[in-house]
């Protein structure tokens, strides 16, 4: 087998790679006639279970089948992807939407706003493959006003799922060549060329994902590159159903778009990496309590114990050096989480409280709705946090030796602070979106 084959097969097996696809060149271009052999290479790639990179009408994605899970955990691999951030689905022409989604609108708003750079939230149908985004019952639908993704879709005769083409949370890509480390991990590169102008930061912005799944209402989730035109069809079809506080909001200029963008970016990365660590740090501290509890059970047993009436009266002084053994294990389980378990959670606090509040300055007197929506979880987030972890300090530093029932009744309520922590708020829900806002294609 040539050198070139086996150090493939080493990537395979270790999950890191998929195979090139059998046809040749991993690289094609569209361009001088070679639409209809890229159209039928790129089919069978994705029909063998491979990922396409691929022009749009915005930036380069990233496809596969949709309906084909072992190729959406691929897609997922590639990009570094967190397992709850979810993945839009490209689809060949509108008649389709009404296929895999509840479509609540009517359907001239749906066709004056697809095929083109949108990107809808609707109600998904059990025509999806549930393992899909299964942590959602919604979905973002795409109909690129691109010929070659259009044919491609109808020539899989089913969805694609699309990512843009780069590593979670890096720029978006305009050209093949912006996005080569991702080549190995390909089964296949259609080149169309530039999809924008480089220079221009509105061309990085991905698709406009408006949130049409409540009946009578929408809300701009992601600004985009088209959020001027799809406001104004929006307003047009339904003016009396606009989100936010019913205005619309005032409209973000291409520079403040793309640094409000950057902010929420990085806020939606760190609420993600500090929710983890949060829920880490919290039951972290649970094992430590209920240890509390027992130690605290058995000094208060220490203390009932009739020892004068036993063969142990000989050792006068046995009752209090038990006293001191246990007091003193106590209060080291207390300096461990007043010093060590406290001040993770104290952490996740300010990293979140640091990130929000330049997000407040960048947003305005009068942010667009998308950015308020969003700046609203993020502080709901905020709030959650510092209120629990004012809570844990709390109960914390009023544990003593000297009050062994409270002690013994810390671990329960600890537990009632561990499962308002869980439950996170607003926290997933904020993520979810942040996801939508935050996705390139």
């Amino acid at each position: 087998m040539p050198v070139g084959l086996v150090r493939w097969a080493m990537l395979v097996a270790r999950g890191r790679a998929l195979p090139p696809f059998a046809g040749g060149e991993r690289r094609v271009c569209l361009a001088g006639g070679a639409g209809q052999a890229a159209l039928a290479r790129a089919a069978a790639a994705l029909r063998e279970g491979g990922l396409v990179a691929l022009p749009t009408d915005t930036v380069y994605g990233v496809a596969c089948l949709a309906q084909n899970s072992a190729a959406v955990k691929a897609l997922y691999r590639l990009k570094g992807r967190p397992a709850g951030k979810p993945l839009a689905v490209c689809l060949g022409d509108v008649e389709q939407v009404h296929r895999y989604c509840r479509v609540p609108v009517p359907e001239e708003l749906l066709r004056d706003l697809l095929p083109g750079p949108v990107t809808l939230v609707l109600p998904r149908s059990d025509a999806l493959n549930a393992d899909l985004n299964p942590f959602t019952p919604l979905v973002g639908v795409r109909v690129p006003n691109h010929r070659f993704v259009q044919e491609l879709v109808r020539a899989c005769d089913g969805p694609l799922a699309l990512t843009s083409a780069n590593v979670s949370d890096r720029a978006s890509s305009l050209t093949v060549t912006e996005f080569q480390e991702l080549w190995p991990h390909l089964s296949l590169v259609i080149d169309g060329g530039p999809t924008g102008d480089a220079l221009s930061p509105e061309c990085r912005l991905g698709s406009t994902v408006v949130d049409l799944s409540i009946p009578g209402k929408y809300r701009v989730i992601r600004p985009g590159c088209a959020l001027t035109q799809t406001v104004e069809i929006l307003v047009s079809k339904a003016p009396a159903n606009r989100g936010g506080d019913g205005r619309g909001g005032a409209l973000p200029n291409k520079m403040a778009a793309a640094e409000l963008r950057d902010g929420l970016r990085s806020a939606a990365r760190v609420l993600h990496e500090q929710h983890r660590g949060w829920l880490e740090a919290l039951a972290a501290c649970l094992p430590l309590l209920r240890a509390l509890g027992n130690l605290a059970r058995q000094a208060e047993a220490t203390q009932r114990a009739p020892l004068a009436e036993t063969p142990l009266r000989a050792f006068a002084r046995l009752p209090e050096r038990l006293r001191l053994k246990q007091r003193a294990a106590m209060e080291a389980l207390l300096a461990e989480l007043r010093r060590e378990k406290l001040p993770a959670l104290r952490e996740v606090r300010d990293a979140v409280g640091a990130r929000v509040a330049p997000l407040l300055a960048l947003g305005g007197p009068r942010p667009n709705p998308a950015w308020a929506d969003l700046l609203a979880g993020l502080l709901d987030a905020e709030a959650l946090f510092h209120a629990v972890y004012l809570e844990a300090r709390l109960l914390l530093l009023s544990l003593s030796y000297r009050d062994l029932a409270a002690v013994q009744a810390a671990p329960l309520a600890w537990e009632r602070i561990l499962q308002r922590g869980q439950r996170g708020g607003r926290v997933a829900e904020t993520l979810q979106k942040a996801a939508f806002f935050l996705e390139d294609t």
